[in-house]
C-alpha cells in the first residue's frame, strides 16, 4: 500500500475500535438493553482482530492506539488478541 492507502486503512481500524469502545462505555453505563450483546463479544470481535493482526494494524495498535484509548480498554483488547492469535475460540464472532 502507498502512504495514503496506509493512512486510510489506519483510519478504518480506528473507526472499528471506536465502535467497540463506544459499545463498552454504553454497557458500563448500563444504557444497553439486557441481552443485546456480551462485552466478550465486542472485545473478541473477529474482524477487529483480523485488522489488528495485519502489519499496519499491529503498528497502529502499538503506536497510535495508546494515544486514543484507555489503558484498561487496550489491555482487554490485548487479552482477546492473544487468544485470537493462538487460534482459541474465546470471543470470536462471524
Amino acid at each position: 500500500m502507498d502512504k495514503i492507502e496506509t493512512e486510510q486503512f489506519s483510519q478504518h481500524i480506528n473507526n472499528c475500535m471506536d465502535l467497540v469502545e463506544s459499545t463498552v462505555v454504553v454497557a458500563k453505563a448500563e444504557l444497553h438493553f439486557d441481552g443485546d450483546y456480551e462485552l466478550e463479544f465486542m472485545y473478541g470481535n473477529k474482524y477487529l482482530h483480523q485488522l489488528l493482526n495485519t502489519n499496519i494494524g499491529s503498528t497502529w495498535f502499538t503506536e497510535k492506539a495508546p494515544l486514543l484509548y484507555s489503558e484498561d480498554f487496550l489491555q482487554k483488547i490485548l487479552e482477546f488478541k492473544s487468544g485470537y492469535s493462538l487460534g482459541h475460540k474465546r470471543g470470536t464472532m462471524l
